[in-house]
């Protein structure tokens, strides 16, 4: 968070800062959980969601996490990780690796004839497992609504933006995650831009990632005004 005063330009972002190092903790009797997409589509960055629990709940750990796709690390911290993974090659297995303990997750990978869209959506439904391209601005006009349902993924052009004059629905379940993200696995793209009075965004279990495109050149990319 920063306040608006230390911020000055709703545009800008973050200046660049290097967080304070950790100590690596060591993993016993606490669990590893993956949120993850179960199906997904080739040729994208996959995201992966890791926490470390005790009883059920977040217990706040510092630990190394390596795979065995890329053989990348990232880390968890205060019991939370983010990763994502080029999906260059469909592959059936991902292991995680974090301390003495390994994950092993199955993947389904799917080659599938993508929904294209763009322009004015009127009383869009996706369907369940709706895989769908945006490739130019959208619009949801007001006294209409978009429903995103459980199990979709939404690939979205670089630099596009959902403009919603009314309501979004974007119903995924746990068993079955909703993930927008962008076509271009080293891109961006803009984000969901509520525009009038009334308008609104309703989201259970999904992961939004590679958004908040923008071309102000003083800051890195981040907190830009698509970014809500």
């Amino acid at each position: 968070m920063v306040l608006l005063y230390k911020r000055i330009n709703t545009e800008w972002g973050l200046k660049t800062w290097t967080p304070l190092p950790f100590s690596v903790n060591t993993i016993n009797s606490e669990s590893i959980e993956v949120v993850f997409p179960g199906k997904y589509v080739t040729g994208m960055n996959m995201p992966f969601i890791m926490k470390t629990l005790l009883a059920g709940s977040i217990k706040p750990l510092y630990l190394p996490v390596g795979n065995s796709v890329n053989g990348q690390s990232f880390n968890i911290k205060r019991g939370i990780g983010s990763t994502k993974i080029l999906t260059g090659d469909a592959f059936s297995e991902i292991t995680f690796t974090c301390g003495v303990k390994s994950i092993n997750l199955p993947v389904v990978f799917e080659s599938p004839t993508l929904t294209v869209l763009g322009g004015i959506i009127a009383g869009y439904y996706s369907g369940l497992n709706g895989r769908i391209r945006i490739n130019a601005d959208v619009t949801i006009p007001a006294g209409d609504t978009l429903l995103i349902e459980e199990g979709s993924i939404v690939v979205i052009d670089e630099a596009v933006d959902i403009n919603n004059f009314d309501f979004i629905k974007i119903k995924g379940s746990a068993e079955n995650l909703v993930v927008i993200t962008c076509s271009k696995p080293g891109g961006f793209w803009g984000g969901f831009l509520s525009i009038g009075p009334g308008n609104g965004i309703e989201v259970s279990f999904s992961i939004f990632y590679q958004s908040g495109y923008h071309t102000s050149p003083a800051f890195q990319w981040g907190h830009a005004r698509r970014q809500r």
